[in-house]
């Protein structure tokens, strides 16, 4: 707090926030095809206001940053762990894909994420009021034993592998197949 670095590196993201706010606008004149055209749209009719649009495009864009970054840190953090499976990847390259999922799986750089409860609910038994807040551990559940057999250890040959790392639903990642090509 108040050091030079920090400073600096918030200067630098308000420079991330005009440059975002100016691609918006030229989003209003210009229309395309993208995503910044589909938040100025949704400004438009309503849907969502410009801080709104302006804080989602920033998230898009800065947000697959730190967490894929963190995802191939833990992966090599399992490799040199784990020198067998650096080896059969090493040997068998075509093992990637099926192991950068359980790399995910495993050792995902969002644990979980908070949701606010829209409407009274019951989910596996318990009672959930409007308003509540819903903390979910995707971590926790890609350990699920009902779902992954042997869920602590890592077995690049998994299949099928449904983990949650990246989300469910209409709030799953929108960055997560360039997560997986950057991994």
């Amino acid at each position: 707090e108040g050091s030079h670095e920090r400073e600096e590196g918030m200067k630098g993201f308000g420079g991330v926030r005009d440059r975002m706010r100016q691609e918006l606008e030229v989003r209003r004149q210009d229309p395309r095809d993208d995503l910044l055209t589909h938040l100025v749209t949704s400004q438009a009719d309503g849907t969502i206001d410009a801080q709104e649009a302006e804080d989602l495009a920033v998230m898009v864009l800065i947000g697959g940053v730190d967490t894929t970054m963190a995802a191939l840190s833990t992966a090599f953090l399992r490799l040199h762990r784990e020198p067998g499976v650096r080896r059969r990847l090493l040997g068998d390259r075509s093992l990637l894909p099926a192991a950068i999922e359980e790399f995910l799986r495993i050792d995902p750089p969002v644990q979980g994420f908070a949701r606010t409860i829209t409407r009274d609910c019951v989910v596996g038994g318990q009672e959930l009021a409007a308003g509540e807040t819903l903390f979910m551990l995707w971590g926790s559940a890609n350990r699920d034993e009902a779902v992954f057999p042997e869920p602590d250890q890592v077995r690049i040959e998994r299949h099928p592998n449904r983990h949650l790392t990246f989300g469910i639903g209409g709030h799953r990642c929108l960055g997560a197949t360039l997560a997986r090509v950057e991994m």
